[in-house]
């Protein structure tokens, strides 16, 4: 299959760069659905019923795990910590499918969030130290399109369950189980394997700063950490918006049905799974690499706040661009994890970790977020707030998605120059 990224990677090392971040995102998609969704009962059980405890509210807590994370890599291996938090993310996950008491559930929940948030910044630093035979661009690719097909296969799901997430029920802890043993195989695989064989690919040594070679720095780091953490922004649109069963049609058609439904969410599936395969081939990574930056920039800033805008259009207007938006999106997260691993830029887990730690936090309060615009009526006072305000919700977090993006094509037009 000549041109694509995988030509130039073993067999083993592709399904390992594919599958590992592909099932770890997946398992925290569905732990962070279940965890927000506990959060919320305990919200609406002390806003609105006056009964509820503030205990399970700690739950929060978790996400501040990226931030305990550098502390701990100073004494754990790269790799260990890699392989024990994409384990652990799995074999907590596994005991939401049995539907558990309220308490324990959120305790599952709340530690697939809290190991996931340690596995993304070691893995993407372990990436930026280990490219081999393909260069950043062709890297940042294959971790797009593990995280694209994590979320199509979590689109799957629900359109398979009719808006319900049928991974939350017995019938699919089968399915889970075998998805966790790939899970340990494939870091069996990093531990004991040389799937890391040098610090750093050949190809890009040369362009690192040296003794010989001085190069002022071509980024802040506060810059850098701040664009990292857009994935966030990436990560509500998608999960919150976008593949939300309801989403693609309640705006456009109020007496939609279930085939409606079907339809619409194939539809986005196709377009998510074609846009992974254009993404793997190098043609379309050579036509974005020869743009102009202010050409991307422009172009990504104005389609973004664009196709957000038509949300709330109506018709098939408002399903065809959240549809383009889905290949915009896309884009925006393939530059912004490209930035990530550019080996000039070497960042440190402790930027990394950082970095996760402002992602994680985007997700979740503009996922409350905009919940709140929807169900502000059972929240009492501070509902109000948030009463028809969804479309500014959703146009706030394309911004900052645009914004990270626009400022990441930026620089890496700057460091090809």
């Amino acid at each position: 299959m000549n041109g694509f990224v995988f030509d130039n990677l073993s067999f083993k090392k592709f399904l390992f760069q594919i599958l590992l971040p592909f099932f770890v995102t997946l398992f925290f998609l569905q732990g962070f659905r279940t965890f927000v969704v506990d959060i919320y009962i305990a919200l609406f059980n002390i806003l609105w019923e006056g009964t509820g405890e503030y205990l399970p509210l700690l739950g929060l807590l978790v996400f501040a795990t990226p931030l305990l994370a550098i502390l701990l890599h100073k004494k754990i291996s790269i790799r260990y910590m890699i392989a024990g938090s994409a384990i652990l993310t799995a074999f907590f996950s596994l005991p939401i499918s049995l539907q558990l008491p309220y308490e324990v559930e959120l305790l599952m929940a709340s530690m697939v969030v809290a190991f996931y948030s340690i596995f993304l910044p070691f893995y993407l630093y372990w990436r930026t130290q280990d490219q081999p035979h393909i260069n950043y661009s062709a890297d940042a690719a294959l971790l797009s399109v593990s995280i694209i097909l994590a979320f199509s296969y979590d689109l799957l799901f629900r359109t398979l369950g009719t808006t319900y997430d049928i991974s939350r029920i017995l019938f699919s802890f089968p399915i889970q189980f075998i998805f966790a043993i790939i899970i340990i195989w494939s870091n069996y695989a990093l531990i004991t394997s040389n799937l890391r064989q040098s610090p750093l690919p050949s190809e890009n040594v040369s362009k690192l700063p040296n003794k010989d070679n001085e190069v002022k720095p071509i980024t802040s780091r506060i810059a850098g950490l701040f664009t990292i953490a857009g994935v966030g922004a990436f990560f509500f649109l998608e999960h919150s918006l976008l593949l939300s069963p309801h989403n693609l049609l309640r705006w456009a058609y109020p007496t939609y049905f279930l085939l409606d439904i079907t339809i619409a969410l194939i539809l986005t599936f196709i377009v998510l799974i074609i846009a992974a395969i254009l993404l793997v081939h190098n043609t379309l990574r050579n036509y974005l690499q020869r743009e102009k930056w202010y050409t991307m920039a422009i172009g990504n800033l104005i389609l973004t706040v664009l196709l957000a805008s038509l949300f709330f259009s109506g018709g098939w207007l408002a399903i065809i661009s959240i549809i383009g938006f889905q290949l915009v999106m896309i884009i925006n997260l393939y530059f912004t994890l490209q930035f990530t691993l550019h080996p000039t830029l070497r960042w440190s887990t402790t930027i990394l970790c950082t970095a996760t730690f402002v992602a994680l936090l985007i997700f979740l309060l503009w996922d409350f977020m905009f919940a709140f615009t929807f169900t502000y009526a059972y929240l009492g006072d501070i509902g109000t707030i948030f009463a028809g305000q969804a479309i500014t919700i959703i146009l706030s977090g394309a911004i900052i998605l645009s914004l990270t993006s626009t400022y990441a094509v930026y620089k890496l037009r700057r460091l090809t120059q």
